[in-house]
């Protein structure tokens, strides 16, 4: 994460007063791929369908489980990840985010903090 930060030029002081405007939405998507990438050591992968991107697929035995990333701690909706619960129907989703931890027992959709990906079974 230093690295990204250091190559987009971001000022430190941008960074604690957590300020990462466009910028932030990368910074999280490239944290949680991190995160997946330690923990599987596979490729990741994505879907998309239209305007509905769901950044990351999470295999688990013959199913796959979507990961949908939002940086705003204010992102209540996750579009993409509706219409892809809406189609498949996954036995669980991932709504990984800044907001506190959650479950929605309706879409079977959890919500995480970003900083909880690393726990991700």
């Amino acid at each position: 994460m230093g690295l990204l930060n250091a190559s987009l030029e971001i000022p430190i002081e941008t960074i604690m007063a957590n300020q990462l405007g466009s910028y932030k939405g990368f910074i999280a998507e490239n944290f949680v791929a991190q995160e997946l990438n330690y923990k599987t050591d596979t490729n990741l992968y994505s879907w998309t369908e239209g305007r509905a991107e769901v950044e990351f697929l999470w295999p688990s035995g013959k199913e796959l489980i979507p990961l949908e990333v939002k940086s705003s701690a204010r992102s209540t909706r996750a579009k993409s990840l509706d219409s892809f619960i809406a189609k498949y129907s996954p036995p669980l989703a991932y709504k990984i985010t800044a907001q506190n931890r959650g479950y929605d027992p309706k879409r079977k959709m959890m919500t995480i903090p970003i900083y909880l990906t690393g726990k991700i079974e």
